[in-house]
């Protein structure tokens, strides 16, 4: 059983992984464009060009900072995902917003995304 738990707790990380990833991979829009297109994730805009918990990539930074670990302690194996935010100062403004700009909590909404995918994991992992 808990050869099983470590092997979700891999998986399930990696699943989640993929998920933030994804959420913070849209390409569609530079800045120049955000910019003509009077900066539709600021507070005062009411254009919103996609849901609010996917974001623009820029200079690659943030998601390139975007990590997984699992770690293993004497009695169980844990997985997370999180951005390094050493190299990523402002990602606390991308996902909690400013005075000038909505926040955009694209780690927590693939969090919430990944809920039905993560239990069919556990199902898939522990069937056997």
């Amino acid at each position: 059983m808990q050869k099983k738990a470590e092997i979700f707790t891999t998986s399930g990380t990696e699943l989640l992984f993929q998920k933030v990833r994804t959420a913070a991979s849209l390409t569609d829009h530079s800045l120049k464009d955000l910019r003509k297109l009077d900066h539709p994730y600021s507070t005062s805009s009411n254009r919103k060009l996609h849901p609010m918990d996917m974001i623009h990539t820029q200079s690659g930074t943030l998601y390139d900072n975007i990590k997984k670990e699992t770690t293993l302690s004497w009695w169980r194996k844990v997985g997370r995902v999180y951005i390094d935010t050493k190299n990523v100062p402002y990602a606390k403004y991308v996902l909690f917003g400013t005075s000038y700009m909505e926040s955009r909590d694209f780690l927590y909404s693939s969090y919430a995304n990944s809920l039905e995918d993560l239990r069919k994991e556990v199902r898939k992992t522990f069937k056997g």
